[in-house]
């Protein structure tokens, strides 16, 4: 399949830890559509591309790097279970 035959997301689509709002801007190669989309992780609404989209869902980020920033931070020095 080619990158111009990428179906186009619709608002509801759950990409990755995105979920689609709304197309912004469309164009024949999935690189170049610009989608709004909400961060579940932390609700941030943002602008991002499809192929930025499937980047995410295809490396498997579970967050926005700030989130996964603030994650580390918060369980750095979190006792190892079992060891006491």
């Amino acid at each position: 399949m080619s990158t111009s035959q990428i179906r186009r997301l619709v608002p509801g689509d759950e990409v990755g830890y995105y979920t689609v709002i709304a197309l912004i801007e469309d164009a024949r190669s999935h690189a170049n559509r610009l989608y709004q989309a909400r961060m579940g992780c932390c609700g941030r609404v943002v602008e991002i591309t499809q192929k930025r989209l499937i980047d995410s869902r295809r490396y498997g980020a579970l967050s926005c790097q700030p989130c996964a920033a603030r994650a580390r931070l918060t369980h750095r020095g979190a006792p190892v279970h079992g060891l006491a």
